[in-house]
């Protein structure tokens, strides 16, 4: 019986096999200020082997891997098991959306967004002319962190792709 039972529990402890390949990033800090710092969880991110990078998202796009002019940041702390990492956001650096990516000795994450807006809940699923509809999530309004208060809404028709720009029928928003 005892060799029956350790052939079945021995195999269930090794279950957590060592990371292997890139970091793979799941979660970054909501509203993120220069100055103050930023966790990024995930797996692979090993202390001891690890880096962070960003760069200022000018135009919406994810670069595979950090351009050579990226900006490196100090690493605060991190965790032993490899699942985040904290580092710090630079105070000369302008407030907004950042393209972030972190390196373990198998190469560059792809990149995380740092302060996007992240739509997590809306009100109605289906929409019509006049109707209002209630959006929730995180970093819709610059505010947050610093930048500018520049709120826009689109609406995509699932029938054709059609792109509604409803920025100008925004009639409240609340940061918090």
């Amino acid at each position: 019986l005892i060799v029956i039972l350790s052939a079945i529990i021995n195999p269930l402890q090794n279950v957590s096999a060592a990371w292997t390949g890139v970091p793979k990033l799941l979660k970054i800090s909501d509203a993120v200020k220069p100055g103050k710092v930023m966790s990024i969880s995930g797996e692979g991110i090993n202390l001891g082997e690890t880096a962070v990078t960003m760069k200022w998202d000018a135009d919406g796009s994810s670069p595979l891997t950090p351009p050579t002019d990226a900006t490196k940041l100090r690493l605060v702390t991190g965790d032993s098991k490899g699942h985040f990492v904290v580092a710090a956001f630079p105070e000369n650096a302008a407030p907004g959306i950042y393209n972030v990516w972190v390196k373990n000795n198998a190469g560059w994450s792809t990149p995380i967004k740092l302060n996007a807006p992240r739509g997590m809940f809306m009100s109605e699923k289906e929409a019509w002319n006049g109707q209002r509809i209630q959006v929730a999530g995180r970093n819709f309004d610059g505010r947050e962190f610093n930048t500018a208060k520049n709120i826009r809404v689109r609406l995509r028709a699932v029938s054709d792709d059609t792109i509604y720009d409803i920025s100008s029928s925004i009639t409240d928003s609340n940061p918090y």
